[in-house]
């Protein structure tokens, strides 16, 4: 069987399938789907053909003689096909599900957290693959997660709150176009219509398929169904307007310059895949446009000083290496070997780079230390940029040095010549040395990225590793101690605020034996004050959990301590107790406002002196003031059992709306406990159902085998 066949086969009739079942549905259709699909597929052709071609040159993946019509460049022509095909395929199914799995709501104000949080997985999958990347046989695992992890990363930054929300489409897009594929695959790899160098993988199975087959498939359709969900879904394109307004604010004259860095950013990605051939060439392109990004904000941050000041740079960059290379001062000795253009033999692509990484570096250098930062920030780009240059044959060390080839001069050169080029750009143009620009940071650590991925790709993990290291610590010296400190804990804030939801559930199933509710159904639609006695740690993940149940919107007033202690409980409504404003907001907008209060934990019984915070909400909300009891108890089990009751809401005009609560709650809290002493303790009382079933005492779990033992006899 030819590869053709296998796409007449296996691919081309489910599609036409598909094709014709949307014909035939009734159901409504995304908006712009075919404009999406049509994108999609070429961003996908774009994307992983020089991935692609690099992993066939490397002889990962091999396609024997007659078994392919004809191949572009290293690939075959039917595999440019399937990228296609696999797109508008994954793409057609995700839109015959759209319709039929609804948005599922995502807490208010978890949205950041959950970008983070899953973003920030998807990195540490793409450092990963530069590990595997790093092993005899890790090289096409290595390979699929440098490359499709930073994609997924990206999506998921943008939007992961908005895919999270369309979770159950996703997993049934994903999984079922993964096993059908995954499936496939295997036939052709048994009938040898393309084979994988066994020396390139890991060598695991699962179900008969190479691991790395699996791992290919699943990222793949992940990408396909990310994009594609965030492009159909309509809450987009404001995220998008917003965003730009932030990365691109005012016009083209203004900010344009930004575009360029993007493109240079975009350019990056495939140098490391495309081979020595195109090096040279690439770094070129990439170098200009991070020259001509960086004479942009050169001119935003220093007016038409600027422009003299990046012609003194270029000739200061050509002058100081026509030195070296002649003298072998301040660098070594050293000379080129090929470079493109040149100037009485110093490549033009030279002088281009001292003027972009000065200017950056001067950016990113801390305020205080502006020439040692400046000098540390180069020496830190050089780390990756000289070793990578020796390794590709750009130019040469005699003798070579102990650092991949590089002497240590050459980065005593580097840091002597930074300071000097940046107090010359300083004294021309002082507002290089003002301020320091975001744009310049996210370059630079983009840099350190490219770096650290693209050296273990040439083959120099420890010097990747070195440089990228090195230039993040530049970065995190200059924004300094505290600085570092609190992004570090605004990070891990969102990663554990994204857990919050499954701690809370798995700590109630977990603490306790199961929680009963009565009246719930006294819960007005809209926005409602619920007001509840507090003598127990349980008491406000209880609140949170009725929330839950009838998926109200929530914001709980916590004690300002307790919530510097735990700030993660934020993006899931909890407040300072003082924030009152924004309770009467989001009360509002038809939050449940939980209040306690007796204003701290008290001793279990009828709640005394309650602070008139609830009564006061719930006045000038205008909203329903709910009481509530809960009561948190050891009865006839192993572990306690948590009972809540809905007392019937208080209307907001009452004239004495505060002694009203303190009557209501404390009658509330008397039925509630005569109930559970009425009561048989290992069951619950009359007109209580349950809402959550916690972990069941020992005997109860020992009970089935009593139970069954008896059946037997």
């Amino acid at each position: 069987m030819t590869y053709l066949q296998f796409h007449l086969l296996f691919v081309l009739p489910p599609l036409l399938a598909l094709v014709a079942v949307h014909r035939l549905a009734r159901a409504p259709k995304p908006r712009r789907l075919g404009v999406a699909l049509a994108a999609m597929a070429g961003i996908a052709l774009i994307y992983t053909t020089p991935w692609d071609n690099f992993l066939v040159a490397r002889g990962v993946w091999s396609y024997p003689p007659g078994r392919v019509s004809f191949t572009i460049g290293y690939v075959p022509f039917e595999e440019y096909l399937f990228f296609v095909l696999q797109t508008l395929l994954t793409g057609s199914w995700l839109a015959l599900l759209w319709p039929r799995l609804p948005v599922r709501k995502q807490p208010r104000g978890a949205g950041a957290g959950i970008r983070v949080a899953g973003a920030a997985l998807f990195v540490l999958a793409a450092a990963a693959g530069g590990v595997f990347l790093v092993r005899s046989n890790g090289l096409y695992l290595g390979l699929v997660l440098v490359w499709a992890a930073p994609v997924l990363a990206l999506q998921w930054g943008f939007g992961g709150d908005l895919l999270l929300a369309r979770w159950r489409l996703l997993a049934a897009t994903v999984v079922p176009s993964t096993l059908y594929l995954s499936l496939a695959d295997r036939f052709a790899l048994a009938r040898g219509i393309w084979s994988i160098a066994p020396d390139a993988s890991t060598g695991v199975l699962l179900g008969g398929l190479p691991l790395e087959e699996g791992v290919f498939f699943f990222a793949t359709n992940l990408m396909i169904v990310l994009g594609l969900a965030l492009v159909l879904d309509a809450r987009s394109p404001s995220r998008i307007a917003a965003l730009r307004a932030r990365v691109w604010p005012g016009s083209w004259r203004v900010g344009g310059w930004r575009a360029a860095l993007v493109a240079w950013a975009v350019l990056m990605v495939p140098v490391p895949l495309l081979g020595e051939t195109a090096f040279v060439p690439l770094a070129y392109l990439s170098t200009a446009l991070l020259t001509l990004g960086t004479l942009g904000l050169a001119v935003e941050r220093a007016g038409r000083r600027a422009l003299p000041a990046a012609l003194v740079a270029l000739a200061f960059g050509w002058g100081i290496e026509l030195l070296g290379s002649r003298t072998g001062v301040p660098f070594g000795r050293y000379h080129y070997l090929t470079a493109g253009p040149e100037l009485l033999g110093v490549p033009l692509l030279v002088p281009l780079g001292w003027f972009a990484f000065a200017v950056l570096a001067l950016q990113v250098a801390p305020g205080r230390l502006r020439w040692p930062g400046a000098a540390a920030a180069l020496v830190a780009w050089d780390l990756g940029l000289d070793p990578l240059m020796v390794r590709q044959g750009l130019w040469r060390f005699e003798p070579a040095g102990a650092y991949a080839g590089v002497p240590v001069m050459n980065f005593l050169g580097w840091a002597a010549a930074g300071v000097a080029l940046a107090a010359l750009l300083v004294w021309l143009a002082p507002g290089l040395g003002r301020g320091r620009a975001p744009e310049a940071r996210i370059v630079y650590l983009a840099q350190a990225g490219f770096i650290g991925v693209g050296l273990a790709l040439f083959g120099l993990p420890r010097a990747g590793l070195v440089a990228a290291a090195a230039m993040v610590a530049v970065v995190a010296t200059a924004l300094g101690p505290r600085s570092v400190r609190n992004g570090v804990i605004a990070f891990l804030t969102r990663v554990i605020a994204w857990w919050v939801p499954i701690i809370v559930v798995g700590s109630l199933r977990r603490g306790l034996a199961g929680v009963w509710v009565r009246d719930e159904g006294a819960l007005p639609e809209g926005g409602a004050v619920v007001a509840a006695n507090h003598h127990s740690w349980w008491d406000g993940y209880l609140l949170f959990l009725a929330a839950r149940r009838r998926r109200r919107p929530f914001t709980v007033l916590m004690d300002e301590r307790q919530l510097a202690r735990f700030p993660f409980f934020r993006p899931h409504g909890a407040i300072g107790a003082g924030e009152v404003r924004t309770a009467l907001v989001r009360l509002a907008g038809g939050h449940l406002v939980a209040v306690f209060p007796e204003a701290g934990l008290k001793s279990a019984g009828s709640p005394t002196a309650l602070a008139p915070g609830a009564a006061f909400l719930a006045r000038r909300g205008r909203r329903p003031l709910v009481p509530v009891a809960l009561r948190v108890t050891m009865r006839g089990s192993q572990r306690p059992e948590a009972f809540v009751r809905f007392g019937p809401p208080l209307e907001p005009d009452r004239p004495d709306l505060a002694a009203a609560l303190a009557g209501a709650l404390a009658d509330l809290v008397q039925r509630l406990d005569a109930e559970l002493a009425a009561c048989d303790p290992e069951r619950p009382p009359p007109g209580y159902r349950r809402w959550l079933a916690g972990r069941a005492s020992t005997d109860r779990r020992m009970a089935w085998g009593v139970r069954l033992w008896g059946r037997q006899a």
